[in-house]
């Protein structure tokens, strides 16, 4: 008896200083993350000061300070504890850097956050989650208050690729007891790193929006590398889809089921996204002078680079009905042997195909466009075919006239 009681005994004491060793090893296995994060360095960021303001045998607290390049600072305050996995926690020290200007933002009630970062038994990382508060903003000048719920950001790293995922329950901006707008059920994916643009879907239930509402709305931006992904003199390319999806908007007495636009963007490179970010900012500062260089780049980005919008389908569907637009707005550059009408059209530039149920338009609107030439009806469905050349412009391939002609009309 007495031989089994010590060797029980034995057996919990080694049991203890396994649990033990496991916690002190899971500390230093810690304190050596935390010296090599104090020593990490990119191109945003200027400095980290880690500082340990606590310490025990199964535990730490810390204090974190970050300076970005541009001048931002931040602080954290937080603390871990190890056993069987580590679990550290952090949240944004609200006396101080990017803390104390929220904190002190006229307006804003609420604001707190916390980090959290978990390693299993092995030390594998779990997914980050950053936890917001809920929030309020209040701007008395416009009489406008927002809110938001509690808010979660969670993100994971696989080799390359960096996923986030944010969720929320809902936000709403009012004024007075009129909520000009809100949505709910937010969520967010994002996914980076494995291409040369980011992944994005978004997601939300109900909203309104002024004087639209909805049930739902889906969007998607999405990279694939091109069919010519390396080219010596643009470098890397991709192409970037775009999906939305807004379910039964509702608008000034219309409504549908679903309002969607799926369109691709091909060949860009990063060169071409940085100029138009620039191009575009400068239409804004100078629309006179910046709208005519935009118009330009674009005209280059076609012409020379390859680029072009291709609207995949834009969708109007009610009931059992749906109009559909599909074209591109594409370069083509004519036949170096055309000849006579050919020659006189010149390159291509857009082309487009609409088409209607005949449930979805009065008949008498229909008759004021078909009398004009530019719609058929086919089959139960009107359809409006058009094709934007240099020269002349065709809609179901009769002459409407020189591009720069029907443009000064508008």
């Amino acid at each position: 008896m007495g031989a089994k009681v010590w060797g029980a005994a034995a057996a919990v004491a080694a049991a203890a200083a396994a649990g033990i060793g496991m916690v002190v090893w899971e500390g230093r296995v810690w304190d050596e993350r935390a010296l090599e994060a104090a020593n990490l360095k990119n191109e945003a960021l200027k400095s980290v000061a880690f500082t340990e303001t606590g310490r025990t045998w199964n535990s730490r607290a810390f204090n974190v300070e970050v300076e970005l390049v541009n001048g931002i600072k931040a602080a954290w305050k937080g603390e871990a504890h190890f056993g069987f996995g580590t679990r550290t926690t952090a949240s944004l020290d609200l006396t101080q850097g990017l803390g104390a200007r929220l904190a002190q933002m006229k307006g804003l009630e609420g604001f707190g956050d916390k980090l959290t970062l978990e390693t299993s038994v092995t030390g594998a990382l779990k997914p980050a989650v950053w936890a917001f508060n809920p929030m309020t903003f209040r701007d008395e000048a416009e009489g406008l208050v927002c809110k938001s719920d509690a808010a979660v950001v969670k993100g994971e790293k696989a080799g390359e690729r960096i996923s986030v995922h944010f969720s929320t329950g809902s936000w709403s901006c009012s004024k007075g007891d009129q909520v000009q707008a809100s949505m709910k059920n937010l969520a967010a994916e994002i996914h980076m790193g494995d291409k040369p643009a980011a992944d994005l879907v978004f997601t939300s239930g109900p909203f309104v929006s002024e004087d639209l509402t909805g049930e739902a709305v889906r969007v998607v931006f999405k990279a694939n590398m091109s069919s010519d992904p390396v080219n010596a003199k643009t470098g890397r390319r991709w192409d970037e889809r775009v999906e939305l999806s807004i379910k039964s908007p509702k608008v000034e007495g219309e409504s549908a089921d679903e309002v969607g636009l799926d369109l691709t963007v091909t060949n860009l490179t990063e060169a071409f996204v940085a100029k138009l970010q620039q191009k575009t900012q400068a239409a804004t500062d100078d629309p006179k002078n910046g709208a005519i260089e935009l118009l330009s780049f674009w005209d280059s980005a076609f012409r020379y680079d390859g680029v072009s919008i291709q609207i995949n389908d834009a969708k109007y569907v009610r009931g059992k009905d749906a109009a559909h637009l599909k074209g591109a707005f594409a370069f083509k550059a004519m036949d170096p042997d055309a000849e006579g009408k050919e020659l006189a059209k010149g390159d291509q530039w857009a082309n487009f195909f609409l088409t209607i149920p005949e449930n979805m338009i009065s008949k008498s609107t229909a008759a004021l466009y078909m009398a004009e030439g530019d719609m058929r009806l086919i089959d139960g469905v009107y359809q409006t075919k058009v094709d934007v050349f240099a020269g002349a412009v065709f809609v179901n391939d009769a002459y409407k006239g020189s591009p720069i002609a029907l443009l000064s009309l508008l």
